[in-house]
């Protein structure tokens, strides 16, 4: 929307009914591809996040016949290459959701299967397990945003929640904030405008939404905006352009359809780019801008 362009990619990857493709969109045109990278192992119900501009990763997830996977996967952004990361999750999971703190730390949290656990992924080494603070209830398929360097949110989820969780990166604290989204809603997307707001959008309310509800991350002041999503779906993947745009996609239904925030007017609107089929992917994107 409003023909803003950024610089770096975005990309999804896995997806339902279990693949291990991965797909790009190139933020300079919006141009989509399929790689000749994939997964190590093709599943369902990932998780992502980015350690700035130099690696994305997938965690977690769901394969067929075998059930929940702890596998991570680390994206190599300077050639579009893909393989196992040095640790796992600590827990196998699925529907979790990832965040990260700026380029030192990535954080998993509400999987269904470890109720309230986050687990965070160091960096430097990707040694990864389960931290001391909890989110404060269940969460699982919620909406995961953060302020860079700051703060990680946690949105909705759950058995269809409003609620709000914010892990003070300091020192991992975690709680529920008094804000809330504007509705009960889960299986929704997240996405942030570097260190000015967090969006999260779609899901179910029970039935489909399009709705984009922002924090603002001055005072976590939250409201739903005007601009909708072009389609009310789920298990919507959110990613950004750094400061630029936000992208909403891998949703169910019209999977394929790709939305665009401009954040400089939070208008949404369809691009004509679309990706692979497939919905329930992790998702993570090498723009990086913390301010």
């Amino acid at each position: 929307a409003g023909g803003l362009f950024g610089t770096g990619a975005g990309f999804v990857a896995g997806g339902y009914s279990q693949t291990d493709e991965i797909d790009k969109i190139t933020f300079a045109d919006d141009s989509t591809e399929t790689l000749a990278a994939v997964l190590s192992q093709a599943r369902y119900y990932a998780a992502g996040c980015s350690n700035g501009s130099s690696y994305g990763y997938a965690a977690g997830g769901y394969v067929d016949g075998t059930g929940n996977v702890a596998t991570m996967d680390k994206f190599d952004y300077s050639g579009d290459t893909c393989g196992a990361a040095a640790d796992t999750l600590d827990t196998a999971g699925y529907n979790c959701t990832g965040l990260a703190n700026g380029t030192t730390y990535g954080y998993w949290g509400a999987a269904n299967t470890w109720t309230t656990t986050i687990e965070k992924t160091d960096f430097s080494d990707d040694a990864t397990a389960a931290i001391t603070p909890t989110l404060d209830q269940n969460m699982n398929n919620c909406a995961g945003f953060a302020e860079p360097t700051v703060a990680g949110y946690w949105c909705g989820g759950g058995t269809r929640i409003d609620t709000i969780c914010k892990t003070d990166f300091s020192d991992d604290s975690t709680a529920n904030i008094a804000e809330t989204l504007s509705a009960a809603t889960y299986y929704l997307g997240g996405l942030n405008n570097g260190s000015t707001a967090g969006y999260s959008g779609g899901g179910l309310v029970p039935g489909y939404t399009d709705k984009i509800d922002k924090t603002d991350f001055s005072d976590d002041s939250t409201a739903v905006i005007t601009p909708t999503l072009s389609v009310a779906r789920h298990y919507v993947r959110g990613l950004a352009s750094g400061i630029i745009a936000g992208y909403w996609c891998a949703a169910s239904p019209s999977s394929g359809v790709i939305d665009k925030t401009d954040f400089s007017d939070d208008s949404t609107a369809a691009i004509e780019s679309t990706f692979s089929g497939y919905y329930g992917r992790a998702a993570f994107s090498s723009a990086y801008d913390a301010t």
